[in-house]
């Protein structure tokens, strides 16, 4: 469904065309499943600005085809990013 949140981006930056970005979850999700220190800085920082939502984001990764261990792992990599807060 990554399709279908596309968001269009057209700006004074853009010379008069519009581009279509990936909505920010999805962009994450594929960032998550990439896995490489780079992309999980990035996530990391999309995170602790609450520009992701874990729920979010864990809908996103059971909706997305991945093997069962990639998904496992993409599951541990968004829980690093959303530590539980203590009472």
């Amino acid at each position: 469904g990554w399709k279908q949140r596309l968001v269009p981006l057209k700006n004074s930056n853009t010379g008069g065309i519009e581009g279509q970005c990936l909505e920010v979850h999805d962009l994450a999700i594929s960032k998550y499943v990439a896995g490489r220190e780079k992309d999980l800085a990035y996530t990391a920082v999309l995170a602790r600005h609450g520009l992701t939502r874990k729920e979010t984001l864990l809908e996103r990764a059971a909706r997305t085809d991945l093997a069962p261990a990639l998904r496992k792992l993409v599951e541990g990599r968004i829980g690093l990013d959303f530590p539980r807060k203590r009472a």
